[in-house]
């Protein structure tokens, strides 16, 4: 967790910002916890999505670990990770043709499991009472991945935190009702919400279609031949 407070830092130094809102959103919240905690001067306030302080009670116990990482193993690149995160979305082909890019472009088999392993070691239970920055919560009452419990427990252990729990079942940060979750954000941040401009959401089958269209970045070179066959199976 060190090093991804550090990775935090150096892209803030890196980025000229003294004093952001973070956005911890599922495994970005337990790397969020502890920067609010131990580096107040360098945060504004924190928002969390989805977010859990300890993996097993959260999201998986330890006996299902295994299970879960073998199913990397055998499926990672084609989608299927999706019923884990927004089940009703399997059947939508281009919402699964773009997820299945998703999982080529972000990670092979490989890393995924290492970082799989790595988030199933999360616990920063000890970090919440020392948070002294405006803290919002946001949950999905449904959230498939990470229980709403989850969420609650967030808001009851950071001192002063607003707790807003939404319908839905989605836990990605840009599916489902998109807009009550940037609603909710702007009203914490600004103290007032904009009028409603017709209600969209970022996984409408047209928004899935031209994310799966977009051209991208060249990978980087390839540092070992079974990352190089990846990458280029990833590219197809």
């Amino acid at each position: 967790m060190e090093a991804r407070m550090d990775g935090l830092r150096a892209v803030m130094d890196a980025a000229g910002m003294e004093r952001p809102v973070l956005l911890g959103v599922s495994e970005g919240g337990p790397t969020c916890l502890p920067f609010a905690a131990t580096r107040a001067a360098r945060v504004r306030a924190l928002v969390l999505h989805g977010a859990f302080a300890h993996f097993h009670s959260a999201v998986l116990p330890p006996e299902r670990i295994e299970e879960f990482i073998a199913g990397i193993g055998a499926e990672w690149g084609s989608g299927a990770s999706l019923r884990f995160f927004s089940p009703g979305r399997l059947n939508d082909p281009a919402c699964r043709a773009w997820w299945a890019r998703l999982e080529r472009l972000g990670a092979s088999p490989r890393a995924a499991i290492a970082l799989a392993r790595v988030n199933a070691r999360t616990d920063v239970r000890e970090a919440l009472p020392a948070i002294r920055v405006p803290t919002l919560v946001i949950h999905r009452s449904g959230d498939v991945r990470v229980k709403v419990e989850a969420g609650r427990a967030l808001a009851a252990a950071i001192p002063g935190a607003r707790y807003v729990e939404l319908p839905g079942t989605d836990h990605p940060i840009w599916t489902g009702d998109v807009d009550a979750v940037v609603d909710g954000i702007e009203e914490f941040l600004t103290g007032a919400r904009h009028a409603p401009r017709g209600r969209r959401s970022a996984c409408s089958p047209r928004s899935w279609r031209r994310s799966w269209r977009r051209p991208s970045a060249p990978p980087p070179a390839a540092a070992t031949p079974e990352a190089g066959a990846w990458r280029a199976g990833a590219r197809r």
